[in-house]
């Protein structure tokens, strides 16, 4: 468990950069499961954005 408080884009970040994902599919679906599902498709989603669009 992280006691630190992460922000949205401190998440997204952590994901983009997160070397032990090598598999640009489960990349993705990490992405989506976290911001639009987990958030309810909130705002925080930016697919353009992550991983240089390759999630679209």
């Amino acid at each position: 468990m992280v006691a630190d408080n992460l922000s949205a884009r401190d998440m997204h970040d952590r994901l983009q950069n997160d070397t032990k994902i090598q598999d640009q599919q489960e990349r993705c679906k990490l992405y989506t499961d976290m911001f639009l599902s987990g958030f309810h498709g909130s705002s925080f989603a930016d697919l353009k954005s992550f991983d240089n669009g390759l999630c679209q």
